[in-house]
């Protein structure tokens, strides 16, 4: 083989590297939403339609689509927990769980989708999601005749997931009195880190849940916090959502380990201890 056979071959290789690189790299920028979310719509004939009321408005230019379980409550909440699903979850999901609580007739619960998730149009990103949130608060002051400010003292938000992150992030921007995080992890830039390394620096869905609990905190009446954490998540390691609670304090936070636990069985195991929150008296 010629030397410039040789150099030749070099050449060619280090091009179809450099290629391919460039094109792992690209992938990860522009389409690193469908690594992170995973929208489900409804069939028209689910029979979860019976059980909820839709609650309908815009946000972003587009409509979104949330519902309050449950269905025909004439009575004005006295406690409205938001529940927020995970990447791969719809609204209606969380029926299962609530459908077995004992309802005393002062709850709300506001079952929230995301953009293109369930109904809603859309494509889902921090903005989008925040944007949204903050339409269907106003949109539930004009429904019970509340004040804001009213809505969000009588409101606790509980997520899974993701939706932990969404839940912690509401929870802050609203003053809520109460969080229920369920497998939270610390922010999505280390997430990120931990799938792809230095790449993260390529992240644009930004969630910082440190952040969100560290302005609960600072609050005059700091808010009540409790995490759930399976210790065999191997998602999200345990270790982000204790950190979570220690930020928090001892005095404001309660950290919950689930034994036996991975990531995406979380929600049926604990589901009693998830009930008492959400039916208590």
């Amino acid at each position: 083989m010629s030397h410039c056979t040789g150099y030749k071959m070099i050449k060619k290789t280090l091009i179809t590297l450099v290629v391919f690189i460039l094109f792992w790299v690209g992938s990860i920028y522009f389409y690193q939403d469908r690594m992170i979310y995973f929208p489900r719509s409804y069939s028209s004939s689910s029979k979860w339609f019976e059980r909820v009321d839709k609650v309908r408005y815009r946000a972003n230019g587009v409509y979104q689509t949330s519902f309050i379980y449950p269905r025909g409550m004439v009575d004005e909440p006295e406690q409205i927990w938001w529940l927020f699903g995970g990447n791969g979850s719809t609204a209606l999901d969380w029926l299962s769980i609530l459908e077995r609580g004992s309802f005393s007739g002062c709850q709300a619960f506001v079952l929230v989708d995301y953009p293109g998730y369930g109904l809603c149009q859309g494509k889902p990103d921090p903005e989008a999601i925040f944007s949204s949130v903050e339409q269907l608060h106003r949109a539930l002051s004009e429904r019970w005749e509340f004040s804001p400010d009213e809505v969000s003292k009588r409101s606790g938000a509980m997520g899974h997931s993701l939706g932990a992150a969404i839940a912690l992030n509401t929870a802050a921007r609203f003053e809520m009195p109460e969080v229920v995080a369920v497998s939270p992890f610390t922010s999505m830039d280390e997430m990120a880190k931990r799938k792809v390394g230095v790449l993260y620096h390529l992240l644009k869905h930004q969630y910082d849940n440190r952040e969100a609990v560290g302005r609960l905190m600072k609050r005059e009446n700091p808010a009540k916090i409790t995490i759930f954490h399976g210790n065999r998540d191997s998602l999200i390691p345990i270790s982000m959502g204790r950190e979570l609670a220690e930020l928090a304090g001892e005095a404001n936070a309660s950290f919950r380990v689930a034994e036996g636990c991975g990531h995406n069985d979380i929600l049926h195991s604990v589901q009693k201890d998830l009930l008492t929150f959400l039916y208590r008296d």
